[in-house]
């Protein structure tokens, strides 16, 4: 099933994110080269962009990964220009940098209710993911 991205965004908004409920932020499937799930933007504008192959993904899937999404748009909207063009190099080049930036928007990612969805995305990108694994959120889960 194909789901309607800006009704699962609204939803997870509306749930989770009422500091993103005057955002702009557009969606959209499209080949991506790298990741499953990836997200840009400005100050005032912001895009997520889901991988066309997951159109027919289950809808937690889907939920797990733009709520991973908003919570690095979250982060990015507290810094300034400065840090955030600081941030970006320092993703890009350094894997401990990345590593540590992922597992703290998975560990958002369970605070804000989407643990279970989470564990959906992870199992899907287990080769490539940088951050929590399905056993470190079960065990949060747990708590």
């Amino acid at each position: 099933m194909v789901y309607e991205l800006r009704n699962v965004l609204d939803e997870i908004v509306s749930n989770s994110f009422p500091e993103l409920k005057k955002q702009k932020i557009n969606l959209k499937y499209e080949k991506l080269s790298e990741y499953l799930f990836n997200f840009g933007g400005t100050m005032n504008h912001y895009w997520i962009s889901v991988e066309s192959t997951l159109k027919k993904a289950s809808k937690k899937l889907i939920q797990g990964g733009i709520a991973h999404e908003l919570c690095h748009i979250v982060n990015d909207m507290n810094l300034s220009k400065y840090m955030k063009r600081n941030d970006l190099k320092l993703y890009k080049k350094n894997s401990r940098y990345r590593q540590m930036d992922e597992r703290h928007n998975d560990l958002q990612v369970i605070l804000r209710g989407y643990g279970i969805h989470l564990i959906e995305l992870i199992k899907k990108c287990s080769k490539e993911n940088e951050g929590l694994t399905v056993e470190e959120v079960k065990t949060l889960l747990k708590r």
